[in-house]
């Protein structure tokens, strides 16, 4: 399964790529003094890039974890992978409709866990940035369920940069690692 993976590190670089430009535009909607500054110039085209840019994410995410093997699959990254396609896919097809946060939680938290999990098992600093992952789910569904609220109006949108940051920094790493010809994961890691 490793040498499949090793073949499709690309894909793990593309999610972790569509992850980062997520991030980078999630911290631009706010100045360091919280005020949402881009807010003012989102519109629903730029609700929807960011819809895509999670969609895509997502696609990418699941070929790596299909393409891994013919017969054995990273089923963590398959099921990351259809979290995140699910979490830009549902604003996208329920438009001009509120939705709450519990739903989308849901799925950050599956993600992180996913992601996270993989990354532990990788080694060195991911076991670190996957740690951080896994941990970060459970803020992320306090969230959710409304068992603390955010004070600061564009402090969502830096929940969403560092959530999104550690994830794309976990998936380049995986790839970048997975690129190497005598990588450091081996066939016990990956799920």
């Amino acid at each position: 399964m490793i040498q499949a993976l090793r073949n499709n590190w690309w894909l793990l670089l593309l999610c972790g790529i569509f992850e980062a430009m997520y991030s980078i535009t999630s911290l631009l909607m706010r100045t360091p003094e919280g005020a949402v500054i881009l807010r003012r110039f989102a519109n629903e085209d730029s609700a929807v890039f960011w819809c895509e840019l999670a969609l895509a994410a997502g696609i990418a995410m699941i070929a790596a974890g299909i393409l891994g093997s013919p017969r054995g699959r990273s089923w963590l990254l398959v099921l990351s992978g259809l979290a995140l396609s699910a979490y830009g896919l549902i604003p996208i097809l329920v438009r001009n409709r509120s939705i709450r946060f519990l739903p989308f939680a849901i799925l950050l938290a599956a993600m992180a866990i996913g992601v996270g999990a993989v990354a532990v098992r990788s080694g060195g600093l991911l076991a670190g940035l996957g740690a951080a992952l896994i941990l970060f789910a459970f803020p992320i569904l306090a969230l959710g369920f409304r068992w603390f609220r955010l004070v600061q109006p564009g402090s969502f949108f830096v929940w969403m940069s560092i959530y999104f940051a550690l994830n794309a920094i976990c998936m380049l790493g995986l790839g970048l690692q997975l690129k190497r010809p005598m990588g450091g994961i081996t066939n016990a890691t990956v799920f």
